[in-house]
């Protein structure tokens, strides 16, 4: 077995034992032509299984806006898990906004993905 198989597998089988059971909402994103205003419009939702890292510090990044924070939660999901920039995740007591998805690899093949969440 290869050996991003089998940390692919590891890594799934943590997410089963446990990952909790969240509703994905697929947000799109249209620009009107006239004004350039966003409108983001809700999609049919999904369930899918996360593992949500408690937060013990802030996160932060180095952007042109200068030092923000990154995240108010990380979740790690398995790599066939469909999740997008601004999809919105509710875990049946709070609803986060997706900030980034950050592929994990090994080998060149995805293990797992990292997802920086809003609090709405």
């Amino acid at each position: 077995m290869a050996y991003y198989t089998m940390l692919r597998t590891n890594f799934n089988a943590m997410i089963d034992r446990v990952g909790i059971s969240c509703t994905r909402t697929p947000v799109t994103k249209t620009v009107s032509n006239t004004y350039a205003d966003e409108t983001l419009t809700d999609g049919t939702t999904a369930t899918i299984v996360l593992y949500i890292k408690p937060k013990q510090t802030n996160d932060y990044s180095y952007d042109v806006e200068g030092e923000t924070i990154k995240n108010d939660i990380l979740a790690l999901s398995k790599n066939n898990v469909t999740i997008n920039k601004n999809d919105k995740i509710n875990d049946g007591a709070n609803t986060f906004r997706v900030m980034s998805v950050e592929p994990v690899s090994v080998e060149g093949y995805i293990i797992y993905k990292k997802i920086n969440l809003f609090q709405l």
